[in-house]
């Protein structure tokens, strides 16, 4: 199966019309590319692949990918303020001891659910984000190759499960976020852990819908 990324990078360098029916006989061509692209349910995991593998055809979009972000994150963020709210409003009716014990119970669950107060420290973490997945790291215990030698034979690394990348740590991540890594600690992993994985979930969906594509 034709692997997606190497298939766009190859747009990067020419000049793509996005029509069907090439004639071109082996391989893909661009517009055989163009073509999956185009076939790749719209959204955030396929302005994600564009954006990491397709520079040019990404500004060629006209959807803004810091948008889509900002629906998802703060998508994300209403649910949690909704649960909170719904356990406040709950304590109100609650009349006996025990209703009013499971209240405050649903009420601390939800707080420690909760993500800070909207600030532009959103924003800093939505960039933050994108670069991670621009520039992934390489894993230190196999050095990226997703492969470690133990005891003379070949495995696949545990630390990274054979991917060779791992994600970045908390002080990369404070940094691009202008904070220290105690202040990201504290309040903004857990914000910045979902978002990244809503990200990678939604492009591998779209990785795979357009590898079906090409195939």
């Amino acid at each position: 199966m034709t692997n997606p990324a190497y298939a766009m990078a190859r747009l990067n360098e020419k000049t793509v019309r996005f029509y069907l029916g090439s004639g071109a006989s082996g391989g893909h061509t661009p517009q055989d590319v163009a073509a999956s692209i185009a076939f790749t349910k719209a959204g955030l995991g396929r302005e994600l692949l564009q954006a990491l593998f397709w520079p040019a055809g990404a500004q060629l979009s006209t959807v803004d990918l810091d948008q889509l972000l900002v629906a998802a994150q703060f998508g994300e963020w209403r649910e949690r303020m909704d649960v909170l709210v719904l356990a406040q409003i709950k304590k109100q009716y609650a009349t006996t001891t025990h209703a009013k014990r499971e209240a405050n119970a649903a009420i601390a669950a939800a707080q420690a659910h909760m993500w800070p107060a909207i600030d532009d420290t959103y924003r800093l973490m939505r960039r933050a984000v994108l670069m991670e997945m621009y520039k992934p790291r390489n894993c230190p215990d196999c050095s990226g190759s997703g492969k470690r030698v133990v005891e003379k034979v070949e495995k696949d690394c545990e630390r990274c499960n054979g991917a060779g990348l791992t994600k970045q740590g908390p002080v990369w991540r404070a940094e691009l976020m202008d904070m220290t890594h105690q202040s990201f600690n504290a309040r903004w992993v857990a914000p910045y852990e979902w978002l990244l994985g809503h990200c990678r979930t939604q492009m591998r969906e779209a990785y795979d819908e357009m590898s079906r594509a090409l195939a």
